[in-house]
């Protein structure tokens, strides 16, 4: 058994299904002119840049790294190879470059921490809390000189900076350096001259809370080497 169509149900399918096709050709031309303008109009040009989080990298190292001078179609800047250009540079521990539109390119920098640094030939060799050196640069107020053995052997280097690591940033500027006689004996030198006893890398908390005490109280040596009993000289 089978069933006929007629000419006139054909032709009103076929009316049926023309405005979806319109529709549809209608979207495609749309996102086709978009597309146009946006890749060759300089209304998407790079204009500007917004970087934020470079506390001591200067804003135009930061853009030259980035590679996308203004003027630049914003569509088509390589973003990715824009971060891993400026994650190169020495302070910068991560990055995240995105396009701000219509005509500005977002660089958000997270930089590393100095808490130590070894002052070498070259330079103050900047070193962040996990013991890893990211820069030869002036050293900021709160990186901590680290002396002695600290310098050369590795183990007590790894030590001296858990120990500067541990000491709240505003406490750390009061503290000139933190000298190693080895691995596991260790001496801060404030910045007026008193010196600290801080004995071997561990129970570093409680000793930074005891650090904080001992420099307002009067003395020129403090053994805290026991942050339970402190000596005072």
């Amino acid at each position: 058994m089978s069933t006929a169509v007629s000419p006139e149900a054909e032709a009103a399918t076929v009316r049926n299904r023309r405005p979806l096709w319109i529709a549809l050709a209608s979207v495609v031309i749309v996102v086709a002119l978009a597309a146009v303008v946006v890749l060759a109009t300089p209304l998407f040009s790079v204009r500007g840049y917004n970087v934020e989080g470079n506390d001591h990298i200067p804003l135009e190292q930061v853009v030259d790294a980035a590679g996308v001078p203004e003027g630049t179609n914003l569509a088509r800047a390589d973003v990715g190879a824009s971060a891993q250009a400026v994650a190169g540079l020495p302070w910068v521990k991560s990055v995240t470059v995105t396009r701000g539109w219509p005509s500005s390119l977002n660089i958000e920098i997270t930089e590393h921490q100095a808490v130590a640094f070894s002052d070498e030939d070259d330079g103050p060799h900047l070193i962040n809390a996990e013991g890893v050196p990211f820069a030869i640069d002036v050293a900021p107020p709160e990186a901590v000189e680290i002396t002695g053995d600290a310098r050369s052997d590795e183990h007590a280097r790894k030590n001296a900076v858990d120990i500067a690591a541990s000491i709240p940033v505003e406490l750390r500027r009061e503290v000139s350096s933190i000298n190693a006689h080895d691995a596991y004996n260790f001496e801060l030198q404030l910045n007026d001259g008193r010196v600290v006893v801080w004995g071997a890398s561990e129970d570093n908390h409680d000793k930074s809370l005891a650090l904080g005490t001992v420099v307002r109280r009067e003395g020129q040596r403090f053994d805290i080497s026991n942050p339970s009993l402190v000596a005072v000289r």
